[in-house]
């Protein structure tokens, strides 16, 4: 488990540092804000829609087959950013980056579920989101510390040497499954890479007001969708199976997982917006906001241990959603009454952060069969990305539509998003409380008896 916690927290640092050194980026190689932008995004554009298909590549070749590609990709994509000259060549190396860390992400999950006991699944899980808060914490703070003791190619740098080191143990201590014999549809790969990509690219634009940006991957998408559900229905390897969309507790969690990003992405941007125009310097703003994360990482911990115990991945699920739940009114309701107002708040949305992730999990994967772990996984990590991207994007439509209304109002009001995705993922976790109980691990919608799983890394 340390391997892959190693791996998960290299592949989400390196997701928050780049931006605290923007400022530096656009002054050391001349770049405007679009190329910055892009900067930021390629990466998350790239990982999201590469998920599904990692995870049906590591279906048919193995989980860590597939995890040590990503992890190799991602160490090129690494080294290619620490040595750009120009926004152009920074822009490629972040794509390479993100493409390896979207082969490597749905790994980490599956091979979670599958080399550790049913009884300490959720103690796995809560361990992960315990990794996935300290890297959140960490990134923009280590980022923003490398580059000003050694430039902003140190962020990339750093990450090399963690790569090889954890592949080098993968290599050694990962479990390799013989290779399935199921075909990969490469075109239907492609089209599904090209449809999520549209959808991200589309969302990024949402709130830029410029309407070509958003109608045209929009377009993309819609034509690829409907290109890959036709060849899917044809063709007997369909890279996402579609007996897999039958499965209702596999879908309601992967709503549920899509909302709990994209609720806290909206509230971190929100509380950073409410906190800079309090008068905070960025430098600041960012320890108000590291609050939650730092409660997150204990509560991960205990929350994951809950998660083991009969019902207790549902009874983690609506606890940790009522935490985020009260922690955003009381943001909403204190707002404009100075930041230590929000400490209450932001410790008690922390704590559902901490608590909540491995309830959803847990309920949606159980269900399955073994074959499908990988696509589920990958799945379940683009609904996590493209709930970010949905979070940032539905934020930044309500700020711009109500800025008339100054920046206190325009934010109450940008507060419903992440209010309402909460209350969607509440309703339908309580909605799925009827279920029934396998023996040997959470609720299930049957009670098919599971395989067996090999014991867990050494």
């Amino acid at each position: 488990m340390g391997m892959l916690n190693l791996v998960s927290f290299t592949i989400g640092m390196e997701s928050y540092a780049i931006n605290l050194a923007a400022p530096t980026l656009i002054d050391s190689l001349s770049i405007g804000l679009t190329t910055l932008m892009w900067v930021i995004n390629a990466y998350m554009v790239a990982l999201a829609s590469t998920l599904v298909a990692a995870g049906r590549l590591g279906d048919r070749f193995g989980s860590t087959r597939i995890l040590l590609l990503g992890l190799g990709v991602f160490v090129l994509g690494s080294a290619s950013c620490a040595v750009a000259t120009s926004g152009t060549f920074l822009v490629a190396g972040r794509a390479v980056q993100g493409l390896g860390a979207g082969l490597v992400t749905p790994h980490i999950v599956s091979l979670t579920f599958t080399v550790t006991p049913v009884h300490r699944r959720g103690f796995a899980f809560g361990l992960g989101g315990m990794v996935a808060g300290v890297a959140v914490a960490a990134g923009p703070t280590v980022g923003g510390l490398l580059t000003t003791l050694f430039g902003w190619r140190s962020i990339f740098w750093v990450t090399v040497p963690l790569g090889v080191v954890a592949g080098a143990l993968l290599w050694h201590w990962a479990p390799r499954p013989g290779p399935q014999k199921a075909a990969v549809d490469i075109t239907g790969a492609a089209l599904l890479t090209l449809s999520i990509a549209g959808l991200a690219v589309s969302l990024l634009h949402a709130g830029q007001g410029n309407i070509v940006a958003v109608a045209a991957p929009l377009t993309l998408v819609a034509v690829t969708a409907l290109a890959f559900q036709q060849r899917g229905r044809r063709d007997g390897h369909a890279l996402l199976p579609f007996e897999l969309l039958g499965h209702r507790m596999f879908l309601a969690m992967t709503v549920v997982a899509a909302s709990l990003p994209a609720a806290v992405t909206a509230m971190f941007f929100l509380s950073a917006y409410v906190l800079q125009h309090a008068g905070l310097s960025p430098a600041d703003a960012g320890l108000v906001l590291a609050i939650a994360p730092a409660v997150s990482v204990p509560c991960a911990v205990l929350g994951g241990r809950w998660t083991d115990r009969p019902r207790g991945a549902r009874q983690v699920s609506v606890t940790g959603l009522i935490c985020f739940l009260l922690g955003t009114i009381w943001i909403i309701a204190t707002l404009g009454s100075g930041p230590s107002a929000l400490v209450p708040g932001l410790v008690v949305f922390g704590i559902g952060m901490g608590v909540v992730f491995a309830g959803p999990v847990n309920l949606g994967l159980a269900t399955l069969p073994e074959k499908w772990l990988g696509v589920a996984s990958g799945i379940f990590s683009t609904g996590q990305r493209i709930g970010s991207v949905i979070g940032a994007a539905l934020v930044g439509l309500t700020l711009q539509a109500t800025a008339d209304l100054g920046p206190l109002q325009a934010a109450r009001w940008a507060f419903s998003a992440p209010l309402a995705l909460l209350v969607l993922a509440l309703s339908i976790v309580l909605g799925t409380g009827r279920t029934t109980t396998h023996p040997d691990g959470p609720p299930l919608l049957d009670s098919t008896p599971r395989p067996s799983r090999p014991e867990s890394l050494s």
